[in-house]
């Protein structure tokens, strides 16, 4: 579904990806776990073209995107999640949702799954999304990712400034994402979160995949246990 051939992304004389080649399959929940700084949102920004790609192709449903518009990208199924939920404050929860179904037909069949997984919003729906709580807010923007009907949905730091009660939440609902049959590649600081949930997992470290492998395998690593897991 999504494949990254020795992608590079520079900023400059900074480069912030060095050369990751990555396999997502139809079907994966991959996590890419690292830290502040390792690289993981320019990764999923270069995919979606928010930046360009300095080196490398990338891949989606076996064609080459890598110089792909980032709006064509959308319409053929690839929805980024930002980090930052980067909502429309003074529209509606509707609104946002229907901003976000301008590109895909029949967007509204996607709303009771919306409202199922987060009941909350259907409560809020007439309510300015500036309004919010920070969780209510991640829950409408990875609503908004569904409503855009993607084939692989890539959440970028999802979990980011929420409660323990509200990461659990939100997980969970990636994870009925994933099962539903949407392809999802996860970025996250919170180590623990992502492989609890992860099919797959993605260690970076200054720009490099430095472990890839089961979550399990992953979880018991004795540099990722010190570094992410607090052990």
């Amino acid at each position: 579904m999504l494949e990254l051939d020795s992608l590079f992304v520079r900023y400059g004389g900074i480069t912030a990806v060095r050369g990751i080649s990555v396999k997502i399959d139809d079907g994966d929940l991959a996590a890419i776990i690292g830290a502040n700084g390792a690289g993981k949102s320019s990764t999923l920004n270069a995919i979606v073209g928010m930046v360009p790609v300095a080196e490398g192709k990338v891949f989606f449903d076996g064609q080459d995107v890598t110089r792909t518009p980032t709006h064509v990208k959308v319409r053929k199924g690839m929805v980024l999640v930002p980090e930052g939920r980067r909502i429309f404050p003074n529209l509606t929860v509707y609104e946002n949702l229907q901003m976000a179904g301008y590109a895909v037909k029949d967007w509204k069949s996607e709303l009771d799954f919306v409202f199922t997984l987060f009941p909350i919003l259907n409560e809020r729906f007439k309510q300015s999304a500036g309004t919010l709580s920070g969780g209510e807010q991640q829950m409408l923007a990875i609503a908004r990712g569904i409503v855009a009907k993607p084939k692989v949905l890539l959440l970028d730091e999802p979990s980011l400034g929420l409660s323990p009660v509200l990461v659990q939440q939100i997980m969970g609902a990636i994870k009925q994402i994933n099962q539903r049959g949407t392809t999802v590649l996860l970025v996250e600081q919170n180590a623990f979160a992502a492989l609890r949930i992860a099919s797959k997992a993605f260690v970076m470290e200054l720009g490099e995949i430095t472990l890839q492998g089961e979550p399990s395998q992953i979880a018991v690593n004795e540099h990722v246990r010190a570094a992410y897991l607090g052990a």
